[in-house]
């Protein structure tokens, strides 16, 4: 397969790399978002509670949406972006992707069926539903694929979907290069009229921002075009389309608000990244991109266990509850990173194993 050659340049390669960061980042706080009463219908109201709900909103359900769609996005632009052979890429990315899907997934059924065994931590690993040992063969393959919805560990059905996409990625070319007009309005149109799931086995709603990565890549755009687009205007916009988040919270029209606000935080990350200068976050930020995969791959059940200790020790308020979801996020971010350079040095093999030797 030949694909457009494709030349990201210093500054756009490494806003990607930052990017990768502050989107990992994202998707842990979206993770963290357990804590407290459900949200109520009143997202504006005037109790502490209701405050402390609508800051988590705000940034789990609104700030951090962009993220998992546009992870979709740069694996694409990062596929297309240069010649490569189509079965080759396949066989790498079955070591990248499909082997660290499988393994996590593995682990964590083999380690609830373990713990479900020992008494005292069986409350904490079952009930009626999930005995492990009682799975039957559709169980077993729902809880490694993900059927309905999700996997054994649920997160990994973004690792899931970016690996059909990447099966895909010949015929969805074709299409786009023999269909190019019809393929990006009946993309939009679906993706804006909700018909593209946010979460569903072939068809997730990352499908339509895979596409657009290709798009990118077959006109030569680039996020230095993005960067001519005044400061302001994208701060202001972005801003606004927050407000409307909470304004259309219970209207017909949530959906779409919803979709517009993402596609502006999008390119509201990707300016403040190109405009990032050069200091310790720009550098720490570089170097914490090599370890986003293993971030990702192990996040969510250590923040799960976590807010559930930070639960019993932080008393239970509207502020206890940002602060165990403050923490949360960025104890399990920094021990993801710690372990990880551990795991690095002390067992190397085992470490690229399990994500793909990144």
């Amino acid at each position: 397969m030949i694909a457009h050659q494709y030349c990201l340049n210093k500054k756009e390669s490494e806003s990607i790399q930052i990017l990768r960061v502050i989107f990992t980042l994202m998707v842990v706080f979206i993770h963290a978002d357990k804590v407290g009463v459900l949200y109520s219908k009143d997202v504006l109201g005037n109790s502490w509670n209701a405050l402390a709900n609508n800051i988590q909103y705000l940034i789990s359900q609104i700030i951090s949406r962009c993220s998992v769609p546009m992870f979709f996005f740069f694996s694409a632009v990062l596929l297309y972006r240069k010649e490569f052979s189509w079965r080759k890429y396949l066989e790498k990315k079955i070591k990248t992707l499909l082997l660290p899907y499988l393994l996590m997934n593995v682990f964590w059924i083999v380690f609830y069926a373990l713990a479900q065994q020992i008494s005292f931590l069986r409350p904490f690993f079952s009930n009626e539903d999930m005995v492990i040992a009682n799975w039957s063969g559709i169980q077993w393959l729902d809880a490694l694929v993900g059927i309905d919805d999700y996997p054994m560990l649920y997160p990994m059905w973004f690792l899931r979907d970016l690996f059909i996409m990447n099966v895909l990625s010949y015929a969805i070319k074709m299409v786009i290069d023999r269909f190019p007009k019809v393929a990006a309005v009946l993309l939009l149109v679906f993706w804006f009229l909700g018909f593209f799931p946010e979460k569903q086995l072939f068809i997730s709603g990352g499908f339509c921002f895979w596409c657009m990565g290709y798009y990118v890549v077959k006109y030569g755009l680039h996020l230095l075009d993005i960067d001519r687009i005044k400061n302001g205007y994208v701060i202001v916009f972005y801003a606004l389309m927050i407000v409307c988040n909470f304004i259309c919270y219970n209207s017909g029209l949530y959906g779409i608000v919803y979709k517009v606000t993402l596609i502006s935080g999008a390119f509201f990350w990707i300016k403040v990244t190109l405009n990032l200068k050069e200091g310790k976050i720009r550098s720490h930020c570089l170097q914490i991109s090599k370890y986003c995969f293993f971030i990702y791959l192990f996040h969510e059940m250590y923040l799960t266990i976590l807010q559930e200790i930070l639960k019993k020790v932080v008393p239970y308020s509207a502020f206890g509850q940002l602060a165990v979801f403050f923490l949360s996020v960025f104890i399990v971010f920094g021990g993801c990173i710690l372990l990880a350079v551990i795991m690095e040095k002390y067992i190397p093999k085992f470490y690229q194993l399990i994500t793909g030797n990144r």
